[in-house]
């Protein structure tokens, strides 16, 4: 949903439904589930599809996990790791 809705191509709500395999109730159901959490999602008719009126993307977790030095230095990929410059922590996600 999300790469669709960023890409300007979802379509109106019946290909919509289409494309991500739902019915009309239930897409609706995630549609304003995601306007609650904050996801500046609209839809323009002349393009006949949903977009986003700001910049962004979804986040893969709204957890980040702290570990040290050594187990960051384990991880091959899959994830983003940073180090924080304010408290000098280890960040992944």
């Amino acid at each position: 949903m999300d790469d669709l809705i960023r890409r300007r191509a979802t379509g109106n709500q019946t290909m919509f439904c289409r494309k991500v395999s739902m019915s009309r109730s239930l897409l609706n159901n995630y549609l304003s589930e995601m306007k609650k959490l904050g996801f500046p999602i609209e839809y323009d008719r002349k393009r006949g599809s949903y977009f986003y009126t700001e910049n962004g993307c979804l986040v893969k977790s709204l957890f980040e996990y702290q570990i040290n030095e050594k187990d960051a230095d384990k991880i091959k990929g899959g994830c983003s790791v940073f180090r924080s410059q304010e408290t000098n922590v280890i960040y992944y996600s």
